[in-house]
């Protein structure tokens, strides 16, 4: 399967059986790559224990297979020092980097969400049309129309409605719920996990960690939004579920590697 995703890529890999270094490349064509929040994304996958902690030699080794200049992560790393996020200390010719008290509550709060159960139960729901204001509960789609589940309607609202088939719902409504930035990003993501291969034996740590990152850094972009869950929810078996499915495979398939921090 050769991709040419309709935006941020100038080329196209296959992705089956590209070197692991095309498929880094290619990843990070998915969408933005910030290095701070990369760095965020690292830190909550492998040190989300108390006191664990990253050496300078770790996360060099782990940014280069990532293919960033060591200058982007001095800077992100000074970021996230300066925002009280992570702490270092210096460990002879090496510095080790850990997350604070305040890294690690906000990494805990996000936890559940990146690395839940990837199956979302279709719950009832109900269209409703309002001949004023919908309730703030509801999921406004249009003036005077919304989605409702059944316990979020009182007798008093005065509400026309409707059951909701099992059917996927048009683009058009899941725009409303997932801006079309992010069913992009699930669209690009889930195209690149349907073609990449089981790892080489010659891939090393630092480059199968480097590509879990980049994978487990887009989906962490859209597992931090509302708006991700209820359109699965909605379009259980849309683009949006098929992604979350493939990166549950995929995160099956490169568990945790030890980088060397020598």
């Amino acid at each position: 399967m050769t991709l040419g995703f309709p935006t941020n890529t100038q080329t196209s890999v296959n992705v089956r059986t590209a070197s692991s270094s095309d498929r880094i490349a290619q990843l990070k064509k998915i969408g933005p790559v910030r290095v701070w929040s990369l760095l965020v994304t690292v830190f909550g996958d492998l040190t989300h224990e108390t006191d664990a902690s990253l050496t300078s030699a770790q996360l060099n080794r782990l940014f280069e297979a990532m293919q960033i200049r060591p200058e982007a992560l001095r800077v992100a790393l000074h970021r996230l020092r300066k925002d009280g996020w992570i702490l270092s200390e210096r460990m002879g010719r090496l510095s080790s980097y850990s997350m604070t008290a305040n890294g690690r509550a906000e990494t805990a709060a996000a936890r559940d969400r990146v690395y839940q159960a990837f199956g979302i139960e279709r719950r009832p729901w109900v269209l409703g049309l309002a001949p004023n204001a919908l309730p703030e509960d509801a999921l406004r789609i249009g003036p005077g129309v919304g989605l409702f589940r059944p316990d979020q309607m009182s007798a008093d609202d005065d509400i026309w409605s409707f059951h909701v088939g099992e059917e996927v719902p048009p683009d058009w409504v899941l725009e409303t719920i997932l801006p079309a930035e992010f069913l992009d990003l699930a669209d690009r993501l889930a195209s690149f996990l349907e073609g990449r291969a089981t790892f080489q034996s010659a891939d090393g740590p630092d480059r199968k960690m480097a590509e879990r990152t980049l994978i487990l850094h887009h989906w962490r972009r859209l597992a931090l939004r509302d708006g991700t869950w209820l359109t699965m929810e909605l379009a259980s078996d849309g683009r949006v579920a098929e992604c979350a499915r493939a990166v549950r495979d995929a995160l099956k398939d490169i568990p945790i590697q030890q980088i060397d921090g020598a």
